[in-house]
This record gives C-alpha cells, structure tokens and sequence, in this order.
C-alpha cells in the first residue's frame, strides 16, 4: 500500500511539470507573430516549388522568367550557367566535351549579348543563335529539366517520347443527304 501512495505522489507531482510544458509551448507557437507565419508560409511554397519539375513548371519559368544580362565574350559555359541560376530550374546542356559526345556546344565558344527584362526562352534562343558552329541548336524539355544541345544530338532515339492520342472520335463515315424533302412552293 505504502508502495501505491508514493507513485500515486509521483504522478501528481509530475502532472503539474507536463501542464507547464504544454503551456511554455503553446506560449511560443502564439508568440509568433502573423508575418513570421506567412514569411514561413513563403518559403515553404518556395522550397516546395524548387523541387517541382513538371514539365508545366518548366515551361513556365522559359516563358515566365525575365532575364536581364549584358554577357561581352563570356563563354557559353558561364552564360548558361547564369541562365540555370536565374531560372532556378535544372539546365542540362550537351557539351562536345561531355564524355563519349561528337557533338555538342563548345563550352569556350564567345557570347555577346545584352537583354534587359527578356524571357528566358529569348534569351536561351539568342545564346543558341550564337554558339552554333556547324550543327543548329535546340532546346528540350525532358522528364525533370530542360535540355540544351545540338539538334542531332536531343533527336536520339532515347530523346524521343511516343504519345498515343485517340482518335476515334476523327473518324467517321461523312453522311450524304440525297433524299432531300420536296417542297412545291
């Protein structure tokens, strides 16, 4: 009996140590103030829109993103690496000194260029306009990223993506109406 009483102490003792606990925290949850709550908000949907890379967001930010840049001689490497920063999307460009590549962007070859409030996607086609030697340049969007290389390089047949669509609905017997009604007027 003497043993009960002591942890029944015990547990009474306790219950006043675990109410404070939960009112020290829920005095720190209130502390907080709105605009600290919707500052956390912000960056939440931030970080949780870095991670997304549908293709919807992707194309969004080529068409969406406004780029301001003044590149002099700077290579293309750097240029692109510029663009992958500001967009902050993933960028994957084909180098021709990528392992096992024949062909590619010369990561050296000189950009020149000042844009000023332009898309991403101007401004990716006017690095591409230049940086092509001998094969045209493309972009591409892919499973997670936008892609950047010479066009017979992004057509590999790993590259392609088969859609089927139905088109059921598109086919259909054309009715000829050759029993129009009479009318003597």
């Amino acid at each position: 009996m003497h043993a009960t009483l002591t942890a029944l102490a015990t547990r009474r003792a306790l219950l006043p140590l675990g109410a404070l606990a939960l009112l020290g925290s829920v005095s720190l949850a209130s502390a907080q103030s709105l605009s600290d709550r919707l500052q956390g908000v912000a960056q939440q949907r931030q970080s949780a829109a870095r991670q997304d890379t549908s293709q919807a967001r992707l194309l969004g930010a080529l068409l969406y993103q406004r780029i301001s840049a003044n590149f002099d001689d700077t290579p293309a490497k750097d240029a692109f690496d510029f663009i992958r920063t500001v967009m902050d999307v993933p960028l994957v460009v084909r180098y021709d000194t990528d392992r096992n590549a024949t062909t590619g962007i010369d990561p050296q070859a000189p950009v020149t260029l000042q844009v000023d409030g332009e898309t991403a996607l101007a401004v990716i086609n006017q690095i591409l306009a230049q940086v092509e030697e001998f094969d045209p340049c493309t972009w591409q969007l892919r499973d997670g990223y936008i892609e950047i290389g010479p066009k017979a390089r992004l057509a590999a047949r790993a590259a392609q993506q088969l859609r089927m669509y139905p088109i059921r609905d598109m086919l259909f017997d054309v009715p000829y109406f050759d029993n129009a009604p009479n009318f003597s007027i």
